[in-house]
């Protein structure tokens, strides 16, 4: 089982703001103290995210050069605005899976000679990765179960 966070994110890449959370402490009293408080900031960052991030969401889509999602393949979601964008990147395998990215039109960017993109990873902790020049390659391993 790939756990709630896995499902949060999930809900957040393909329904935007039309978020279901069926792991909500709110059966009792004793279920709400005991609840996690590493796990209700998560989900109170990522709520808090959708709500700052509603432009974005409102063009998220399927990164259709990868295919239909299936066994041993990687998955996702992407949305750009003006340069600007978020891919979610999903790996429900066993397996870690390598995937190189093209900075590109392909991926709804518009390109000039003198961009560069700074590529942060927001999950499981923030980090820059790289800094990419538009048009260059991303290379990233997706791990298992994410």
């Amino acid at each position: 089982m790939l756990g709630y966070r896995y499902s949060l994110l999930s809900s957040i890449a393909t329904g935007g703001m039309n978020n279901v959370i069926c792991l909500i402490p709110s059966r009792n009293v004793s279920e709400n103290e005991h609840f996690p408080q590493d796990d209700a900031d998560f989900i109170k960052q990522w709520l808090a995210w959708t709500d700052d991030n509603v432009a974005l969401l409102t063009k998220m889509a399927p990164i259709a050069a990868w295919g239909r999602p299936g066994p041993g393949k990687a998955d996702g979601n992407l949305a750009v605005i003006n340069n600007t964008g978020v891919a979610f990147l999903f790996n429900p395998s066993a397996r870690e899976i390598n995937k190189s990215i093209a900075l590109d039109s392909s991926w709804r960017f518009n390109c000039s000679s003198e961009m560069t993109f700074n590529i942060t990873e927001l999950v499981p902790q923030q980090a820059t990765r790289a800094t990419v020049a538009c048009g260059g390659m991303f290379n990233v391993t997706i791990p298992a179960t994410t």
